[in-house]
C-alpha cells in the first residue's frame, strides 16, 4: 500500500495490474492531527503513528507500506558523472558530492541515486539526515506496519505521471488522474486528488520491487 501522509491529509491506495494499464484495489482519505509533521519531521509521533494505523484499517487492512518523504526534507542535486570514473572509485565520489551538498559527514546520511543515461551520464542524487530515516521507520513500527519503501516525494508523483501517460503536451495531461485507472468495483473514489499521485507511484514502485 502506497501511503502519502502530507498535511493536512493523508492518502492510501493499492494497485494491482489490469491489462496494460492499473487498477486501483484499496483506496482510503484522513485528515491528519494539526502540528504532527512538518517538513518531513514528525512532531506528534504517537498521534501519527495511531492515525497511521487508523488509515490501514479503514481501507481494509493490511501490513506492507510504502511511505512518500516530502520532498523538502531532503536535498537533490542532478550531476554530471566524471568521464573514465572506475567502478571501485564510484561509492568514493558519491560520498563525497553527498558531504559538499548536505554540509555534513556522509556516515549521518541517508543516500540515494539514480542514474540517469547519457551522453552524459547523470546521476540524480537524493540525500537526507539518517536519524529522518530511521524516525520514519520507527513510526511504521509503532503503527505495527512493515515499512517497505520510503520513497522522495516529487519522485513517485513523477513516476505515477509517467504511468498514467500524464506528461507534458500529452492529451491526458490535464486530465485528473483519478479518470486514468481503473477501480474496483464498489470501492469508493476519493472526493480529493490530493497525495493520490504520490500514494499511486509509491504503489507503483512497491509493486515492482
Amino acid at each position: 500500500m502506497g501511503i502519502d501522509l502530507d498535511p493536512p491529509q493523508a492518502c492510501l491506495l493499492s494497485c494491482a495490474r489490469a491489462g496494460a494499464s492499473w487498477r486501483v484495489e484499496q483506496c482510503a482519505g484522513l485528515d491528519l492531527p494539526p502540528q504532527s509533521l512538518e517538513a518531513g519531521r514528525i512532531l506528534e509521533f504517537e498521534t501519527l503513528a495511531a492515525s497511521l494505523k487508523q488509515l490501514v484499517g479503514a481501507a481494509g487492512g493490511g501490513r506492507r507500506i510504502a511511505l512518500a518523504l516530502p520532498s523538502s526534507a531532503a536535498w537533490h542535486q542532478e550531476l554530471a558523472v566524471p568521464a573514465g570514473l572506475r567502478p571501485w572509485a564510484w561509492r568514493g565520489w558519491v560520498r563525497r558530492q553527498a558531504e559538499q551538498l548536505a554540509g555534513v559527514p556522509a556516515d549521518t546520511l541517508a543516500i540515494e541515486v539514480t542514474l540517469q543515461p547519457g551522453p552524459p551520464l547523470c546521476a540524480q542524487l537524493s540525500v537526507c539526515p539518517r536519524e529522518l530515516v530511521e524516525d520514519w521507520q520507527g513510526l511504521a513500527e509503532a503503527a505495527d506496519l512493515d515499512l517497505v519503501l520510503l520513497d522522495d516525494r516529487s519522485r513517485v508523483v513523477r513516476l505515477a505521471q509517467l504511468a498514467l501517460g500524464m506528461v507534458p503536451d500529452s492529451p491526458s495531461a490535464n486530465l485528473d488522474p483519478l479518470d486514468l485507472v481503473a477501480w474496483r468495483p464498489g470501492l469508493d473514489r476519493p472526493v480529493q486528488t490530493a497525495g493520490f499521485l504520490a500514494a499511486l507511484g509509491l504503489a507503483l514502485r512497491a509493486w515492482h520491487s
